[in-house]
């Protein structure tokens, strides 16, 4: 698959979404526990590209992405508790975005970047599980798709990602305790 969101909690990998080698939408969420993938569940609606996932506590959250196979980018926001192995509807992004990276840190999912139908974005939105709400963080100093992010240290480094075919992005740090970079 390609195009597609992985994740990990304590015990299993978690790959799902993205489209499969024919161009056709992947629906299975897959887990891999050290030793054998396996089918956990299947995502609801038609199959997402470019979405990200996230893990809080024993919930995992399926965060925008392009519906299917198009470059119609969503809000939604899809929760699976792995404990009940049930799907619900989170509160939707700000606003639709694909081709986004998300974080964890402290408990709550921090989105930047990607981008909708007619331009990159240089959003960052901040979800709180224990509240399922979003509010609007400090903007990445320039707008990146495809962006990663990584958790050190309790800042959040946000890596590369591109705005036009020739223009990639750089490393911006944000700290939480200031909301700045």
């Amino acid at each position: 698959r390609s195009a597609h969101a992985v994740t990990s909690s304590d015990s299993a990998i978690y790959a799902l979404a993205g489209t499969d080698d024919q161009g056709k939408p992947v629906l299975e969420v897959e887990k891999f526990d050290g030793k054998l993938w396996m089918t956990e569940t299947t995502l609801p609606g038609e199959g997402l590209n470019a979405p990200t996932v996230s893990i809080v506590s024993h919930t995992l959250f399926v965060v925008g992405g392009f519906l299917a196979v198009s470059n119609r980018p969503t809000d939604e926001v899809q929760a699976y508790d792995l404990e009940t192995q049930q799907w619900s509807k989170a509160s939707p992004l700000p606003s639709p975005r694909g081709g986004h990276v998300a974080v964890v840190l402290d408990g709550r999912i921090h989105v930047f970047g990607g981008g909708n139908s007619q331009a990159t974005l240089a959003d960052h939105s901040e979800f709180d599980p224990g509240t399922n709400t979003w509010r609007d963080l400090a903007p990445l100093p320039r707008s990146v798709g495809s962006p990663a992010a990584v958790v050190v240290d309790g800042k959040i480094y946000v890596i590369g990602g591109r705005s036009g075919y020739s223009d990639f992005g750089d490393v911006y740090i944000y700290d939480p305790a200031t909301d700045s970079y």
